[in-house]
Formats: C-alpha cells, structure tokens, sequence
C-alpha cells in the first residue's frame, strides 16, 4: 500500500516546467518528491544523472554532467526554479573557481536531502536525441527468445496483442523486467478481410461492440499503459470509431500511438483533438526482412530523433529483429542517443 501511495503521488506531482506552482505539504514521501523534480530538470536537458552515497557524509550524491554546450548557471537556475515549485528549496550552493563545479544541497526548511554535483565537461555534448521504441506482435510465445528483448538493456516499448495464447503472461513478464507495456489492438485492414471473432474493431461496428473488444483486449493485456493499433488502415481513416475507441482510452487513462498503416490515418489528429495524451510512428524498422534494411532503418531512426529530439520507431518480435537490436544498440547509445519508454515522449 505503501509503494502504491508513493507512485500515485510522484505521478500526481510530476509538475511542468510551464505550469503554476503547486503546494505539496511535507508529511508527503518528500525525498522521493524532490527527486522526481530534478529528474524533471535532468530530463528537460536531456542529461542523464549519475547517482551514489558520498562515503564522507553518508548522504545521499547526484553527479550531474553538464555538457559543452549548457552553461552550468542555466542548469543551476533551472533547478532552482523547479524545486520552488514543490515547495522546497537549495540550502545551500558552493562553487569551485578553479575546476567550475557547483554543489547544490537540496531539500526542505534546514534540512538538506541529498546533494547534486554540478559538473562542466567540456568533452561531453548533451544527449542527441531521445529514442522510442516499440516491438510489436508480443503475445504468442513467452520464452528465452521473447525475455531476450528485455536484455538489451534499454527502457523498451512492448506491444502484446490479445487472445493469443501467451498474452497474459508476456504482459506479465514483460512488465516486472521493467518493460513498458501497451495492448496492440487489432483493428480492419483495407488489404485484407477477417472473420467477426470479436478480437478485430471493424469500421462498421457499433459503440457498444467496440467497447466490448477494447474491455476484453484489455483484460488479456495486463498492465497495459497504452494503445496502438494493430494492422487497421481502413478503421484508422473512420473518424466515428476512432472517436469511439480514444474517448474510452482516454477514460480509462491510457494512452495512443497511431502505427500510420496508411497515410490516410486520422487517428492522431483525433486523439490531439480530444486532448488525450499520444503520439505517432514515425518509422518502421524491419518493413523489410533484411538485416542491412534493419540496420539502416535504425539509424535513420537515431538521425530522425537527433533532428527532433525524439522519434517513434516500430518494429516486430522476429529473430532477425532482434540479432540487429542486439549487435546496434550499443553503439547508437555510445554515439549520445538515449532510448526512453513511449511514456516518455508523449504530446
């Protein structure tokens, strides 16, 4: 119950840099409060902290890296002014004239919670671009082969499609190896026809049949924080259902990556109108079966989030998918690419 308390209220004060100020009393978790708000202001910068117990003080030490191009005082006023916000404050700033670095000690009233370490480095450039991604097609098999993906070592976006037979149990898995997990809603195709079997939303259905798919889907689908659609170029164009499907998302606070099967999609233009929190793919990474294709979709991919500051790509639960992950990874992240969860990068 506890644990439970302590994630309702980091959700709930999880404050925008743009919003006004909001009064947390003290008896909350503070600690963990406070930390969410410089992982805030790390996250606005794309700066990854580094975190330890600085064996002198016992206390609690964030080392923060500031790159070439952040003056270490716009970070410094910046967190300031987000921790305000809580309200806490900095007790105390020390600064070093000769190497630049700057010790923050933050917390509440007098009594400082942990501190934050300020570091220039000239050698380091912030992060290029952050990286979403999702693979797709999750749900009949829960193996080596499927935790494997899991193991790249990388915030990853899994999408299980329900009513197969391992669908529970890789939304399962999947979430407690710290996976994000969406449901992969099937939805009608323009290139191809299927039976009514209750698993498929089809563009002719009525409210309360959709509905019924989006419950049971989301009942096989445990732990889901959002949606995208499976196949569905021709329901995606239906602006009835996609009314239909993401106004009963959005209740249930969830949220809605439009896949783009086609180029005809209103889905996205739908889930902004009514202020649900989504986004859209902007490529897919293995179209092809090709392991070169996989390879190069996946740094346009890098390239396209550099441009941006973050990209949606998709790709599919396949070996070969899976062997490129495994060998491009590493070195898209050692060139400054980060790979965050869907959440993450939402609108």
């Amino acid at each position: 119950m506890v644990v439970i308390t302590i994630i309702m209220l980091l959700a709930r004060f999880r404050i925008n840099m743009k919003e006004p100020a909001k009064i947390i009393p003290v008896d909350y978790p503070a600690a963990e409060i406070l930390k969410s708000a410089v992982d805030d202001v790390c996250l606005d910068f794309d700066i990854i902290p580094s975190k330890s117990i600085n064996i002198r003080n016992r206390k609690e030490e964030w080392k923060i890296k500031v790159p070439q191009d952040l003056p270490v005082v716009n970070f410094h006023l910046a967190l300031k002014e987000r921790i305000n916000r809580i309200p806490a404050k900095i007790i105390n700033a020390t600064s070093d004239p000769v190497s630049g670095r700057v010790r923050v000690n933050v917390g509440y009233k007098d009594s400082a919670y942990f501190d934050v370490l300020l570091i220039p480095m000239d050698s380091v450039k912030r992060n290029r671009g952050r990286i979403a991604l999702i693979i797709d097609d999750f749900g009949d098999r829960w193996d080596s082969f499927t935790r494997s993906f899991a193991d790249l070592g990388i915030h990853l976006t899994v999408s299980v499609l329900p009513g197969r037979k391992k669908s529970s149990d890789v939304a399962r898995g999947m979430n407690k190896l710290n996976c994000e997990v969406i449901l992969h809603l099937p939805m009608e195709p323009i290139s191809e026809k299927f039976p009514k079997d209750g698993l498929i939303i089809f563009d002719d259905m009525k409210r309360f049949d959709i509905l019924n798919i989006i419950q049971r889907s989301l009942d096989d689908v445990p732990n889901a924080k959002g949606v995208n659609n499976h196949m569905g170029s021709k329901v995606t164009q239906n602006s009835r259902v996609m009314e239909i499907i993401l106004r009963d998302l959005k209740k249930r606070g969830l949220y809605f990556v439009d896949s783009r099967t086609t180029a005809k999609t209103v889905a996205y233009q739908i889930a902004r109108s009514i202020n649900i929190p989504c986004t859209k793919r902007d490529i897919f990474i293995d179209y092809e079966k090709d392991g070169d294709t996989i390879r190069k979709q996946l740094w346009n991919l890098a390239r396209k989030s550099e441009k941006r500051g973050f990209a949606i790509g998709i790709g599919h639960s396949r070996p070969l998918t899976l062997k490129i992950l495994q060998q491009e990874v590493g070195k898209i992240q050692a060139k400054g690419y980060r790979f965050v969860f869907v959440s993450d990068v939402l609108h």
